[in-house]
């Protein structure tokens, strides 16, 4: 069996995007978008697996309109095998159930044994996506992690994650939904090839 990573990807306005003031109620910002950092930090996550398992197939999945495209061409340039923009312009105005449940619904057609995402979103914050994805699929979230023991054979991981006192480790079934923490590009592997 081929192990399949979906990796979910959202375009944020660049942070060094020129702002102007227009008046005192309108500001006119320059249209730069990119990939969220934490979103290419699960990128990092699942190219670092697929190194470890090659046969591994990999894909990016963005919900949005026209500015979804920077992310996904991102994820094509890190290396990711394939992406799938799901939407247009409407899901732009979506809240974050809306969003996760297009997300949810592609997801079901893949099927995929891993799906990763950033911890938060860059733009608002929020860590809402993930974890409602995982509901609606009906399968393990773990958020924060920082390490990982895949053993694709066994449809078994072991995650290392993030807490305030330091870290746990927890053991999970695939399917499984992880949110990568920012200390991931430094994490401690043990790798089963089963």
């Amino acid at each position: 069996m081929t192990l399949k990573i979906a990796v979910l990807v959202k375009q944020v306005p660049d942070l060094e995007a020129v702002v102007q003031v227009k008046s005192a109620t309108e500001l006119d910002i320059e249209n730069r978008y990119l990939c969220s950092f934490f979103d290419e930090i699960a990128l990092e996550m699942a190219l670092t697996i697929k190194k470890n398992h090659p046969e591994a197939e990999l894909l990016a999945l963005s919900a949005g309109g026209k500015r979804a495209t920077e992310a996904l061409r991102r994820s094509v340039a890190m290396g990711i095998d394939r992406v799938i923009q799901l939407g247009d312009e409407q899901l732009d105005a979506c809240d974050s159930f809306g969003l996760a449940t297009v997300l949810a619904s592609k997801l079901k057609q893949e099927d995929p044994q891993l799906i990763l995402c950033g911890k938060q979103a860059g733009d608002d914050d929020m860590a809402a996506i993930g974890p409602m994805v995982a509901e609606l699929l009906g399968i393990a979230h773990v958020s924060a992690v920082v390490g990982l023991e895949l053993d694709p054979a066994a449809e078994q991981a072991t995650v290392e994650r993030m807490t305030e006192g330091g870290s746990c480790t927890l053991a999970a079934q695939l399917p499984l939904l992880l949110s990568a923490e920012k200390a991931w590009p430094h994490p401690t592997f043990r790798w089963s090839r089963g």
